[in-house]
């Protein structure tokens, strides 16, 4: 498997997103939630966004990127057919701080296959 993020692999489109945003299914931890469905595609799509009062410019693009590039390391590790949309919050977060993160985001969602 590519550990790049491909195009079609990035959820796009309002309808999309409001579908994600708008599912019951979450999964929260300290500094980032995780909101998932089902897509029935065979192959994950996903969405980083940090919170409105993150800071400025500099502070989003660069959390990001560290959440895709954590993502991309992870993908491999997943069951494929989600669309998955992580928020992630502000704080002093290292890449090491998102990795767990995210391990214990998807763990909680199901969607991790290595225990």
């Amino acid at each position: 498997m590519r550990k790049s993020l491909t195009r079609r692999e990035r959820l796009r489109g309002q309808a999309a997103l409001k579908r994600v945003f708008g599912s019951r299914k979450k999964a929260d931890c300290p500094g980032a939630r995780l909101f998932f469905v089902e897509n029935g595609l065979s192959f994950n799509r996903i969405v980083i966004s940090p919170v409105r009062k993150f800071g400025g410019a500099v502070g989003r693009n660069r959390a990001r990127r560290v959440g895709r590039d954590v993502y991309r390391n992870m993908k491999s590790e997943l069951r494929p057919g989600f669309d998955l949309a992580f928020i992630l919050f502000p704080g002093d977060y290292s890449h090491g701080d998102r990795i767990s993160q995210f391990s214990m985001l998807l763990k909680k969602a199901g969607i991790l296959q290595r225990e």
